[in-house]
């Protein structure tokens, strides 16, 4: 049996990153594939995982003041991780990477997340595409960001060192399609597993109240009055919110030291979502919810290629008038569980073409 790598954004703290590590690398695995995630060391992320961060004063400040919220919520991840993620020995630099890559993997998987955006690589961009490194390569729904020409550029160059491409968005596929370059689009990985496998890691905490959740990244003028206005059109009693700020919303709390097994439960718990994340939106699907998306400014066309493929649109909400034209209309998820089945027969086939054979 071939034995698999997976480098990706897995020590992060962040829900989507680390949760999508978990996926891919238990989708193989349940279809028989020998995989573990490659434990790199990435120095960016280990950076931007510092409790205390003391770029300036007021950085600093801030840091401390944030510490024991900072501190509960990391030894959630860290607790997550060890228990469910299959880690190699830590790998901390390239040569590092180079020998166990081609020691020990048959073939290399990057992806899924950013890890094709340069403005999250920077310095370590290289790393991501393998460069050097006499080993079979793949990407699994990989991401850019927003599609800089600059990380299309990049894609193009490494092209014929990989035995096959796969992006996750279709504004990247299309780019790299008009290049000629020959490349997959597919979901990313959280899709994979559906409700009753993301459930199996949960333990049920039997929460019966009616609650909105709000997973927003940043701040948006309109959180407050779509909020208040879904709860009261549902008849919602509370609200919880990922965010240390509570958007000046009366009766809400933070619930901003959850690691990625309470962050589960909430959405898998909750009666509505308001979200402007891609992994909200992913999760609100996967717990087959009533959700609302507000685009976020940065980055939208990920959120929009995902409702574009089951047919979301909308749940997209540009004004007050889109809220309320769709406040009570059903999503159908049979439909979109239809829609589901087919993007992951996608995906185990795009594996079974490529992990054993050549483009």
């Amino acid at each position: 049996m071939s034995k698999i790598g997976i480098l990706t954004f897995h020590n992060v703290v962040n829900y989507g990153g680390v949760l999508q590590s978990y996926a891919l690398q238990e989708f193989l695995k349940n279809n028989g594939y020998d995989v573990e995630i490659i434990n790199y060391q990435s120095k960016h992320i280990k950076e931007n995982n510092k409790l205390i961060k003391v770029s300036s004063v007021k950085e600093a400040i801030k840091s401390i003041i944030t510490f024991p919220l900072n501190f509960s919520r990391l030894m959630h991840y860290h607790k997550f991780i060890n228990k469910n993620l299959k880690l190699s020995k830590k790998i901390k630099d390239y040569d590092a990477l180079k020998n166990i890559c081609e020691e020990k993997y048959d073939y290399v998987i990057v992806g899924s997340d950013q890890v094709w955006n340069s403005e999250i690589t920077q310095n370590e961009k290289n790393i991501y595409f393998f460069d050097g490194i006499a080993v079979k390569k793949i990407s699994y729904a990989a991401s850019t960001g927003d599609d800089k020409n600059d990380d299309i550029e990049r894609i193009i160059k490494s092209y014929n060192d990989f035995i096959a491409i796969s992006v996750r968005e279709e504004s990247t596929q299309n780019k790299l399609l008009d290049k000629d370059i020959k490349v997959s689009l597919n979901c990313d990985p959280t899709l994979l597993l559906d409700k009753v496998e993301w459930e199996k890691i949960l333990i049920d905490n039997n929460n019966k109240t009616k609650y909105l959740l709000i997973y927003i990244l940043g701040a948006n003028e309109n959180i407050a009055n779509y909020s208040n206005y879904i709860r009261g059109q549902k008849g919602i009693d509370k609200i919880y919110t990922f965010s240390k700020q509570k958007f000046g919303i009366k009766r809400i709390k933070s619930i901003a030291t959850s690691g990625p097994l309470e962050f589960l439960n909430y959405f898998k718990n909750s009666t509505c979502i308001l979200t402007n994340s891609f992994h909200g939106t992913v999760f609100s699907i996967i717990f087959q919810k009533n959700f609302f998306v507000m685009l976020p400014t940065k980055r939208p066309e990920r959120i929009k290629s995902l409702l574009n493929i089951f047919g979301l649109n909308n749940r997209i909400i540009y004004n007050f008038d889109d809220l309320k034209n769709n406040i009570d209309k059903r999503i159908d998820y049979e439909k979109v569980w239809d829609i589901l089945k087919e993007e992951r027969n996608k995906s185990l086939l795009f594996f079974k073409n490529n992990i054993g054979g050549n483009r």
